[in-house]
């Protein structure tokens, strides 16, 4: 019964960090294809525009987690 638990959850967590990849790299060919550079954009904007950019970002990874692992 621990077999069918363990093996269950190790699938959902590799589902789970294949999405994480495949989001990265959507993000990165969308930025690509629009010739937008994070890093330029990073430096220049203001800390209130990074710290929301990353709030969403990671709450989209924690609620995209949730979604596969429940």
């Amino acid at each position: 019964m621990e077999t069918v638990i363990i093996t269950s959850f190790g699938m959902k967590l590799l589902l789970a960090v294949l999405a994480f990849l495949c989001m990265r790299l959507a993000m990165w060919m969308v930025n690509r294809a629009l010739g937008f550079d994070m890093g330029e954009w990073l430096e220049k904007a203001d800390d209130q525009a990074i710290s929301d950019f990353h709030g969403r970002v990671y709450m989209g990874v924690c609620i995209m987690f949730g979604l596969i692992l429940s």
